[in-house]
C-alpha cells in the first residue's frame, strides 16, 4: 500500500553542521510518523559510518543516494521518489515540534495545494532577534494564506508543476517557487502550528558565518535572476550592499510591528531588538561587499 505522505530529509546541511542533528531531526519525526508514512533521506555525501547508523537508529528509513547534489536538487530529488501524494520537507538542521507532521498535513485534507509551516530558532534573545530577520516575512498566526515559505518547513501535493529552482544552490530556489505558485494562482496554506525549530548557531564562528553567507546570496540570487525583490538595485553596484542595509531593516522594524504578539516582545523590548538587528546586518552589508569585490573567493567558502 502507498504511503500517505512522504518526509523527505536533505543532508547538505548535515554534512556542514554534523550528522548529529541529522538525528535529532529523524528522532522527532520518527516518533510522528504513522504506519502510512514514509521518510527518505538525500544523501548528498553522508559517510559511511553516518549511514550504518542511520540503518541501525531508523531502520524505516529510506536512503536515496545523490551524492554532490545542492539543496534544492536534493529536494527536487526526494520530491520524484517519493511514492506519496503530499511531500514535505523538514531540514537536517531542523527539528519539528511533537505535533508538526499533523499539523502541516492537516490543509491538503481541505484541498491545499501548497502548506508552509513556521520556522523559529530556539535559544536568548540573539535567537529573538534572528527570528526577526531571517523569519519575519511570514504573516501574522491568524493568516490563513502566505505568499512566501520556507524550503525547511513547507510541503506539496503531487503531481505539481512547480518545484524548487536549481539555478539556485542553496537560497532562492523557493522565492522563485513560491513567486511562479503565486503567479500561476496557487494559493499556500499558512500552518503557525506547524513549528520547526532551526539550528541556532551558539558558537560566535557559525554565527558569523551565517550572517556571511546571507550577504554573499543577497547578491549571488539576484545575479541569477535580477527579477527576485531588489534586484534593480545591483546595477547602483558600490552602492547595493547599503541600499540593500537600509531596505531589510525597514522590513525588520515592519516584523517587529507585526509579530510582537507571537513573539512576546513587549512594547520596550521593540526598539531594543531593531538595534540589535541593525548591528549585525552590517555583517550581511559587509558580506554583499565583499561578494561584489571577490566573487570568487566568498563562492568557494559560502555557497555550500
Amino acid at each position: 500500500m502507498a504511503p500517505k505522505v512522504s518526509v523527505v530529509v536533505e543532508t547538505v546541511n548535515a554534512l556542514h553542521y554534523g550528522p548529529h542533528l541529522l538525528i535529532k531531526t529523524l528522532d522527532s519525526i520518527y516518533r510522528q510518523c504513522p504506519p502510512d508514512c514514509e521518510i527518505l533521506v538525500i544523501d548528498v555525501g553522508l559517510s559511511q559510518f553516518t549511514l550504518q547508523e542511520l540503518s541501525k537508529l531508523f531502520p524505516q528509513v529510506r536512503i536515496v543516494e545523490a551524492k554532490g547534489s545542492g539543496y534544492f536538487q536534493a529536494k527536487n530529488i526526494g520530491y520524484e521518489n517519493a511514492r506519496s501524494p503530499i511531500v514535505v520537507f523538514p531540514d537536517s538542521d531542523c527539528v519539528p515540534s511533537t505535533d508538526w507532521l499533523a499539523a502541516i498535513t492537516e490543509p491538503f485534507g481541505n484541498g491545499a495545494e501548497a502548506v508552509a509551516g513556521r520556522s523559529l530558532y530556539v535559544g536568548g534573545f540573539l535567537a529573538r532577534v534572528m527570528n526577526i530577520t531571517d523569519w519575519g516575512y511570514f504573516p501574522s498566526t491568524n493568516a490563513k494564506f502566505t505568499k512566501f515559505f520556507a524550503a525547511n518547513n513547507f510541503g506539496v501535493r503531487k503531481p505539481s508543476k512547480f518545484l524548487f529552482d536549481e539555478r539556485f544552490w542553496r537560497t532562492g530556489g523557493d522565492i522563485t517557487m513560491a513567486n511562479d505558485m503565486y503567479n500561476n494562482g496557487i494559493r499556500i496554506y499558512f500552518s503557525p502550528s506547524a513549528r520547526i525549530n532551526h539550528y541556532f548557531p551558539y558558537r560566535i564562528s557559525d554565527f558569523v558565518e551565517m550572517r556571511f553567507q546571507e550577504g554573499f546570496h543577497v547578491i549571488e540570487t539576484r545575479k541569477i535572476d535580477p527579477n527576485l525583490r531588489g534586484g534593480g538595485l545591483l546595477k547602483a553596484w558600490a552602492l547595493a550592499p547599503l541600499l540593500y542595509y537600509f531596505g531589510r531593516l525597514a522590513l525588520d522594524g515592519e516584523a517587529i510591528k507585526r509579530h510582537r504578539e507571537m513573539m512576546g516582545i513587549s512594547f520596550w523590548e521593540a526598539p531594543v531588538l531593531f538595534l540589535f538587528a541593525a548591528a549585525y546586518r552590517m555583517l550581511d552589508m559587509l558580506a554583499m561587499m565583499l561578494t561584489l569585490a571577490a566573487p570568487r573567493g566568498f563562492r568557494t567558502k559560502f555557497d555550500w
